[in-house]
């Protein structure tokens, strides 16, 4: 654990800008003791299938489509189905550290790099390392392919991460650790096709800061720190460019927003939202300038709780851990970050995490700064009998020579001479479902690179209702499911659930979406059978027959009217708009024959019974 002056004195803030396409790679969460949460659909789910212990570290990572990949604590990497990979164990990072990152490899989107380094509670000896995950490796389930590759600097105990304007490659940003190394710096490495330049940049930040939470925000690329003394919020401009990092200046902190131990920007990049001493969340309206209207607009949220990390999603919501004591921790989600508590509109939820905490503290986890997992190329259209459509990023960097030629390679032999293509945003007809790796080259006045990235053409979904069903009893239910592999359903009557209940004749259909964006469509005919196609003797049931207090009438319709004669043709009793059962008091009758008269819509039933 932190002590008290390292937990206090240390914060560094995000915004993270949000990308508006349908990325779903940072989607799933996985963190604490078992927990996780799924926020692919509409609502946010809980998910209780993790193997994972952490104190604090844990990264998860997805597909484009949301399907979940592995997830590791910096010591461990599970896979999809929640097993340790091969070599999975034995990562050199620490548990209790803030942060652990997982990076795409920019050259080839089936390879991963995890990010690992040290914490203050363990021994400073591993420094900053990362480990490599080969999705092709274990029937594509992953492998750790290589482990614990040294980058030759200690750092403790945030990173970032943040794309490159190439918009193909990556920068990890690290801090020198300095209590235990003489000097104030940043550190920030290329990771490119190549892999992960063991170079770093080196910056001194020439305004002494601690590093434990400093964060990056995603549309301007300005780090965010408090300096050592803690009544200072520095800013330093970082470079997407070169990965250079400079100091720019510093707004002066209240007294109060000094015992900062985490902390966070809304998407809009106007509200600050601190947790002061671990225990007090607070807004600040940091959008006004000046210091004394920020210190003024210091408004108190969650008073007397214990907080930790927090986390912002790609929808902007913003995630933060509660402790309460005695009886585990929830989440508290705050649905609007960008408003002002006190104009009422910050709406917040909270849901608990279902298993019992105890561990004291939760850590969400950290992502690539602007949710920004899409480089060198996008594809969308993965469909069996779509046409796939390709498109080249194109570099936002001054610096960088524009392309000015490319070459496109489908994988797709079968395909002939529409196999290749030099447009900027070609399309393809993939005539097969299957996996297809992708060759872009990219020429320019300094340069011909070369990515590789792996798409896969799915199936269709095809869902079962089942065959058709004929013959029900009026004023009975079935139950139509479609089971719960799809992500949405859409049933003709309007409903939008895995399975409905349906009680008429009727034509139902059903369209099924899977989490490719894939359709498929099936009906089923449900058909009742109609009053007319009853005997009228089997339209009404009569019990108990012989009897002597109670006559029960039942039917699957409504009965209309009920009369009862005696065998001389006298009408001892009549009742009407009676319902589908009917208890009949016949208590005052003689022993005897009885005729029962039935009305049941435009039919008439005519029945005898024995009074005892």
């Amino acid at each position: 654990m932190k002590t008290f002056k390292q937990s206090l004195i240390l914060v560094l803030l995000i915004i993270i800008g949000l990308n508006t396409n349908a990325q779903r790679e940072c989607n799933i969460w996985y963190f604490g003791e078992k927990h996780g949460i799924d926020l692919n659909h509409d609502t946010v789910k809980l998910l209780t299938n993790s193997s994972m212990f952490t104190d604090a570290a844990n990264a998860t990572i997805s597909d484009k489509f949301g399907n979940l990949l592995f997830y590791t604590n910096g010591e461990t990497v599970w896979n999809a189905q929640h097993d340790t990979m091969p070599n999975g164990n034995g990562l050199a990072g620490c548990t209790l550290a803030d942060d652990c990152m997982i990076v795409p490899h920019p050259g080839d989107n089936k390879k991963y790099f995890i990010f690992t380094h040290d914490c203050i509670e363990a021994p400073m000896v591993h420094g900053l390392q990362y480990s490599i995950v080969d999705m092709e490796m274990d029937n594509g389930l992953g492998d750790v392919s290589g482990r614990n590759i040294s980058l030759g600097v200690s750092s403790i105990e945030r990173m970032l991460v943040v794309q490159h304007c190439n918009r193909r490659d990556y920068w990890l940003i690290v801090h020198s650790p300095t209590w235990i190394v003489p000097y104030d710096e940043f550190y920030t490495f290329l990771i490119s096709p190549k892999g992960v330049n063991p170079t770093p940049i080196v910056c001194p930040t020439t305004f002494s800061i601690e590093p434990f939470n400093f964060i990056i925000e995603a549309n301007t690329n300005i780090i965010y720190a408090t300096n050592v003394n803690a009544n200072h919020l520095c800013k330093f401009q970082f470079n997407i460019d070169s990965g250079n990092i400079q100091f720019l200046d510093s707004l002066f902190i209240p007294p109060n927003l000094g015992l900062i131990f985490s902390s966070i920007i809304s998407p809009d990049g106007s509200k600050l939202y601190s947790t002061e001493g671990s225990d007090t969340l607070c807004q600040y309206d940091i959008s006004i300038g000046t210091d004394s209207l920020i210190a003024a607009s210091r408004a108190i949220l969650y008073p007397s709780s214990k907080f930790y990390g927090m986390t912002l999603s790609r929808n902007g919501m913003l995630f933060l851990p509660i402790r309460v004591e005695n009886s585990g921790h929830n989440i508290i989600i705050i649905n609007n970050p960008n408003q002002l508590a006190s104009s009422g509109n910050l709406i917040s939820d909270t849901f608990l995490l279902i298993n019992p905490i105890t561990n004291p503290r939760v850590f969400l986890p950290s992502f690539i700064a602007g949710f920004r997992y899409s480089n060198s190329f996008e594809w969308d259209h993965v469909c069996l009998g779509d046409t796939t459509q390709f498109t080249y990023l194109i570099p936002e960097c001054d610096s960088i020579a524009a392309v000015t030629d490319l070459y496109w390679e489908f994988g797709d032999s079968a395909s002939g001479a529409a196999n290749s293509s030099i447009d900027m945003d070609p399309v393809h007809y993939y005539s097969q479902a299957g996996e297809y790796k992708v060759r872009l080259i990219t020429v320019s006045s300094q340069s011909i690179d070369t990515v590789y990235k792996t798409i896969a053409i799915v199936e269709n979904p095809v869902p079962d209702l089942g065959a058709d069903i004929d013959s029900l009893q009026p004023g009975s239910q079935v139950t139509l499911d479609a089971g719960p592999e799809y992500w949405d359903y859409a049933w003709s009557t309007g409903e939008t659930s895995q399975a409905i209940e349906v009680s008429q004749t009727d034509v139902f259909s059903l369209t099924v979406t899977d989490r490719y964006g894939c359709m498929g469509v099936d009906d089923i005919n449900v058909n009742y059978i109609s009053i007319d196609e009853f005997k009228p003797s089997d339209l009404i049931q009569l019990y108990p027959n012989p009897t002597r207090d109670i006559l029960v009438v039942y039917s699957d319709f409504s009965i209309l009217e009920i009369e009862i004669f005696n065998l001389v043709g006298q009408r001892v009793l009549l009742q009407k708009a009676l319902g589908k059962e009917v208890q009949i008091d016949i208590s005052g009758l003689t022993s005897g024959k009885y005729i029962i008269k039935t009305l049941i819509k435009d039919k008439t039933v005519i029945k005898e019974f024995i009074v005892l």
